[in-house]
């Protein structure tokens, strides 16, 4: 496989998950509107979490380990901006993921409208393989409804698009639909509430500088879990319809290793599992200023 593409191509999935933790949708748990103003319309949202596992549309970014990470949002009425990172073990070797974004979430009823804006950097990034630094930043812009149906039921879609999906020149089009299924509150113990989720979404991918056509894919993940007070413990199945030579062209994985079946992107069959059926937990914090107060 060439260089020149597999540093390329190694960032198509990794920065891809940097879509931001902050982002409920991005979990397959949409977020339920937010509670009515306050008299102080400024607010900020912090959390952190830890993953046996970070993946983000079928793609593990932590080469199979676990990550943490950690957000800040300050807010205003339906403004906001914030960063979020994310630690990762990745082939380009970057200190993070770090996730700037600005954007609106304004309130039409039972339906919770976020439009944004995200900047994805990855610092001190290398080709694989060497020390040479190489840019990977890109912008991409994404809009997301969710639809309160009713106490038990919440829906939502996401859609995002780059122009030069982590800078390589291929445009980036993401669709997906999710849904969370609330348990009664007679079901749990007072102060505990439960949850099932699921999600799922297509990636269309376009061609590189490089003139590699890349190939698009689907993905989904279900699960469940229990939330108290501000912790979150979700338990989630991730998978994706690519075989592991498509999984080893699109991100790179240096630990992809020989035997698959050869193509004109990957001459030597190398397969990779960073694609492949995964089961994750993850233990999360969620606060806001307001809620200390």
């Amino acid at each position: 496989m060439r260089g020149s593409f597999r540093h390329a191509a190694a960032v198509l999935a990794a920065s891809a998950a940097l879509a931001s933790s902050a982002m409920a949708a991005d979990r397959a748990v949409p977020a339920a509107p937010p509670p009515p103003a306050a008299a102080n319309p400024f607010d900020v949202a912090f959390g952190a979490f830890l993953a046996s596992d970070f993946i983000y549309r079928g793609f593990s970014i932590s080469d199979r380990g676990p990550s943490v990470g950690a957000y800040v949002v300050p807010r205003y009425e339906w403004l906001y901006a914030g960063l979020t990172a994310i630690s990762v073990d990745l082939p380009f070797r970057p200190d993070a993921l770090l996730d700037f974004y600005a954007g609106l979430r304004p309130v039409l009823g039972p339906v919770v409208l976020d439009m944004r804006v995200t900047y994805y950097h990855f610092p001190n990034s290398v080709t694989p393989g060497t020390n040479i630094p190489q840019k990977y930043d890109y912008w991409q812009g994404h809009v997301r409804p969710a639809w309160t149906v009713n106490e038990t039921l919440t829906l939502a879609v996401h859609g995002s698009h780059a122009v030069s999906f982590a800078n390589t020149g291929a445009t980036e089009t993401l669709l997906s639909g999710s849904a969370i299924v609330r348990a009664p509150g007679t079901w749990l113990p007072t102060g505990i509430a439960a949850y099932a989720s699921g999600e799922v979404g297509h990636q269309w991918i376009g061609t590189t500088d490089t003139g590699a056509n890349l190939p698009d894919y689907l993905f989904w993940n279900v699960g469940g879990g229990l939330v108290y007070k501000a912790f979150t413990l979700d338990l989630r199945y991730h998978d994706t319809n690519m075989s592991r030579e498509e999984c080893a062209i699109l991100t790179g994985d240096l630990g992809a290793t020989p035997g698959g079946v050869p193509s004109a992107l990957n001459p030597l069959g190398l397969r990779s599992n960073w694609c492949s059926a995964a089961i994750v937990g993850r233990l999360s914090f969620d606060m806001t200023l307001s809620r200390l107060r």
